[in-house]
């Protein structure tokens, strides 16, 4: 099985209208960590950049602007992620994972888009797996304590998770860990 952890960081909350600004990722493959990922993008559309966005994932409008090129950042994760699927293999893909993980999955194929790379198709899959959908489901089966709310932060708070939250790389490994930490109640 192939599993790409993967988080974002965005000029806002709409993919259609705003981009990633951090993309992170651990490649999983049969439940072996191969490699990891950290690109920071400068967003396409300017125009649209939200400060309530960058005041959350602590940057600045001109830092955001200094990152290098979104369509180099993602053909470098392309060719990283080639390393492990042939795209015209058919199944040969992966499955993202993350903590509600199609909002990640919407701005990375809104990138695709945008940038007009290789279509998506190839390297994911159409399933996703989510980790918050995971914690929903052992919250309702009472196998975890209901908390305030079920963020990220929460949850790695309450599992005694290091999280420095609002960073890709730190978001997606700690997520990786809540998942590893949440198995154990599934046994």
């Amino acid at each position: 099985m192939k599993l790409l952890w993967i988080d974002t960081e965005t000029t806002g909350l709409l993919p259609y209208k705003h981009d990633i600004i951090q993309m992170s990722g651990i490649i999983e493959i049969d439940g072996v960590t191969k490699e990891e990922f950290d690109y920071t993008l400068a967003p396409i559309n300017i125009a649209d950049i939200q400060q309530s966005a960058l005041d959350i994932n602590g940057r600045t409008r001109h830092e955001i602007l200094q990152f290098p090129d979104a369509r180099q950042q993602l053909n470098n994760m392309c060719r990283l992620l080639d390393k492990y699927v042939t795209r015209t293999a058919k199944g040969d893909n992966f499955i993202l994972a993350g903590y509600n993980v199609t909002f990640d999955q919407d701005f990375l194929k809104n990138l695709f888009k945008k940038t007009r790379t290789v279509g998506v198709q190839g390297y994911f899959a159409y399933k996703v797996f989510d980790v918050y959908t995971l914690v929903f489901m052992l919250t309702y089966l009472d196998k975890i304590p209901t908390l305030e709310n079920m963020k990220l932060t929460t949850m790695c708070a309450h599992f005694n998770i290091a999280l420095d939250a609002h960073d890709s790389m730190n978001d997606i490994r700690a997520t990786r860990e809540l998942f590893l930490k949440l198995c154990e109640y599934i046994k």
